[in-house]
């Protein structure tokens, strides 16, 4: 796997133009939230494929990761499903469509007090469709989830809008 095959595929999936734009070096164009939290995996593609093979299966195409190369976003060609996966876990076995892929983030963006219209923003550049109720199903702003809760609430999230 490489860059331009992986932009290959987001183009061939029809995702959002501000995927495509992680790509290209000096964008001006994006959100600024999603350009701060997702970040072309340029640590994969400049292995070789061997040392590739030890993190990702060629089933598992890498799209973007978080900014750090922690979590990586990608797309499954044998089940056509989005996931996210640990570097240092590797592949789960949770999959998601487009918009659930991005649960955890809303919350997480949620949680760091962006407020909803920055949200917002992000979420509709990246073409979901669900982020308004999504966000709507969080507590007021005065109180935060538990861990159980939260995973409570993504688990209802991931259900409702798979």
């Amino acid at each position: 796997m490489n860059k331009q095959e992986t932009m290959e595929l987001i183009e061939k999936l029809e995702l959002p133009k501000v995927v495509a734009n992680l790509y290209i070096e000096n964008d001006t164009e994006s959100n600024s939230l999603v350009k701060g939290s997702f970040r072309v995996p340029m640590e994969l593609f400049l292995m070789t494929e061997k040392e590739q093979s030890a993190f990702v299966p060629q089933h598992i195409i890498p799209l973007f990761c978080d900014p750090d190369f922690y979590l990586i976003y990608a797309f499954d060609l044998e089940t056509e499903s989005y996931l996210r996966f640990l570097v240092e876990e590797g592949i789960n076995e949770k999959r998601y469509n487009w918009d659930t892929l991005f649960i955890k983030d809303i919350y997480s963006w949620w949680e760091l007090e962006y407020d909803s219209e920055e949200i917002m923003e992000a979420a509709n550049s990246l073409g979901l469709e669900h982020a308004n109720a999504i966000l709507a199903s969080l507590p007021s702003e005065e109180s935060y989830l538990s861990i159980e809760e939260r995973k409570s609430w993504e688990s209802k999230m991931v259900s409702m809008f798979q």
